[in-house]
């Protein structure tokens, strides 16, 4: 039968959203306490270099 990946579409099927943006999304990012973050539709990735004043200084948000 092979490895298929299939979703149960019908009546009764939801897909999940991000609380956050509310769009329907496979994934989530949660920090070290399990609290959402957002999705791939509402969080930006950043280079962490890019936002480091000077080199070897560490990132504190």
């Amino acid at each position: 039968m092979g490895n298929k990946l299939f979703r149960p579409e019908g009546p009764e099927y939801e897909a999940p959203q991000c609380p956050v943006c509310l769009a329907e999304t496979d994934s989530v990012y949660v920090d070290g306490d399990g609290e959402i973050h957002g999705c791939d539709g509402c969080l930006k990735r950043r280079d962490a270099w890019e936002l480091l004043p000077e080199r070897g200084r560490r990132v504190i948000l």
